[in-house]
């Protein structure tokens, strides 16, 4: 039974879902009028950084994985490898998904790679927290 607390923490982690489903799946467009687009030119930061394509995708996956490790609190290890399979199984999934539906985007190698290295860390840490509880 999931507590108010985890329900917390599963609305913020299917908000979080939605979200990054809309950054992973819109189209490029040559104008960033993004918030982040606007964030880098105030900085004089290149728009086609790729190192900063691969923070992003860290990000969004150790975020996602920690609010969903969060929702679930997996005690079992059973359920905690079923959590990050399928957060890792997702990763290949989006990154087909995006040539797929997208014109403007395409399949990364990079990207799933950098995608699970933010569930590995975010795994890592969840576990350290909970050990150190």
């Amino acid at each position: 039974m999931l507590t108010q607390k985890n329900k917390w923490f599963l609305l913020a982690s299917v908000t979080w879902f939605l979200l990054s489903c809309y950054g992973l799946f819109s189209e490029i467009s040559s104008k960033h009028t993004t918030l982040l687009g606007d964030v880098m030119v105030f900085f004089h930061l290149n728009q086609t950084t790729w190192a900063i394509d691969k923070i992003a995708h860290f990000f969004v996956f150790y975020i996602q994985t920690i609010l969903i490790l969060h929702s679930f609190n997996p005690l079992k290890k059973l359920g905690f490898i079923y959590i990050i399979v399928c957060m890792m199984l997702w990763t290949f999934l989006s990154e087909q998904l995006q040539s797929v539906l997208t014109i403007t985007r395409h399949k990364d190698l990079f990207d799933v790679m950098t995608d699970n290295l933010g569930i590995l860390f975010a795994s890592v840490f969840f576990l350290y927290v909970e050990k150190n509880k």
